[in-house]
């Protein structure tokens, strides 16, 4: 897989603003805090159009896949032609209320992007170095074999974004990209990095169609109430929480991380920490270890047994950490 790393300051900008509205789950409330200490009480007039952004953001998909999905129109490669691309998705009131967002928010951005846009740089240089190491395309071999993936890996945007820390990954409207916050992160981790990025890149192109076919078999067959669990309530919701486990079971928590990031088996999460969707991520990567390694190393592809095993390793989630 090739990957073009980049980032700029629209996207980053885009980054700062959608993930002070707290848009959807994967918004980092620790980040916000540590924005708001550094640079000041956000003001009524903040909070009022946080909370427009908000809902124009979840009006065109809360998932990185949807076609509409705003967020990949601001992390294109080519900072130049965003805003026109993103006047053609939204209304032209929608339009001038993210642009009026950025103006609002812009001297408060700065702040963090100048004390942090050189190890965005530092980022590119050293994940650059690292991912054309020769053990990274094994790698690619049991991704690629695990999820009958046939074609040729395609090139993959990868946007570098403020903050320290996972990333999303999807294929929307035909680009494959991954945001990847990691600005914050120490460059010697950099192992830890690149297993989310190619977390991320699972999202991205490996997963689909193959998960799509086998979760909706798996449906087919399903006849029980969901799992009480809050992160639960739909269909689509038990989709996502087993597509992350498929994913996450790989890496950067599971058994693919161990194997080439020398990362350790995970330990569960501790009792009483709650049925979060992090520590579902965590248990089930943990649970299911020996599973992942006989499937990658006998060569078998998911299949609708593995989402059967995920689904039973969920319902023991659901009681050994219920939802308070």
């Amino acid at each position: 897989m090739k990957f073009n790393l980049y980032y700029h300051k629209t996207a980053n900008l885009f980054h700062f603003v959608a993930n002070l509205s707290n848009w959807n789950l994967g918004c980092d409330s620790n980040l916000n805090r540590a924005w708001v200490r550094k640079t000041g009480k956000l003001t009524e007039k903040e909070r009022n159009i946080l909370g427009k952004i908000a809902r124009i953001i979840s009006a065109y998909g809360r998932r990185p896949e949807t076609k509409s999905y705003l967020a990949f129109l601001f992390f294109t490669p080519d900072e130049g032609r965003i805003w026109s691309e993103v006047g053609k998705l939204v209304s032209a009131n929608e339009l001038e209320t993210i642009r009026d967002s950025f103006r609002v928010f812009e001297t408060r951005f700065n702040v963090v992007w100048q004390e942090e846009k050189d190890r965005l740089a530092q980022w590119a240089a050293v994940l650059n170095e690292h991912i054309a190491n020769p053990e990274l395309r094994s790698l690619e071999r049991d991704i690629r074999a695990f999820f009958r993936r046939s074609k040729p890996d395609p090139n993959l945007n990868v946007c570098l974004l403020l903050s320290g820390g996972g990333g999303y990954g999807g294929n929307n409207q035909g680009y494959l990209t991954v945001a990847l916050r990691c600005s914050a992160v120490p460059p010697g981790t950099y192992k830890d990095v690149i297993a989310v990025l190619y977390h991320e890149s699972c999202h991205a192109f490996y997963q689909r169609p193959t998960l799509d076919k086998i979760f909706a078999e798996f449906m087919k067959e399903l006849r029980v109430p969901l799992p009480k669990v809050s992160f639960i309530s739909t269909d689509n919701d038990l989709w996502l929480a087993i597509g992350e486990a498929v994913v996450s079971n790989l890496l950067p928590e599971g058994y693919l991380a161990n194997k080439y990031f020398d990362r350790p088996l995970p330990a569960k999460p501790k009792k009483g920490s709650g049925a979060s969707f992090g520590n579902w991520r965590l248990y089930c990567a943990t649970q299911m270890f020996d599973a992942t390694r006989n499937y990658i190393e006998k060569r078998e592809p998911l299949d609708t047994g593995y989402i059967k095993q995920i689904w039973e390793t969920l319902k023991d989630f659901a009681e050994e950490y219920p939802s308070k």
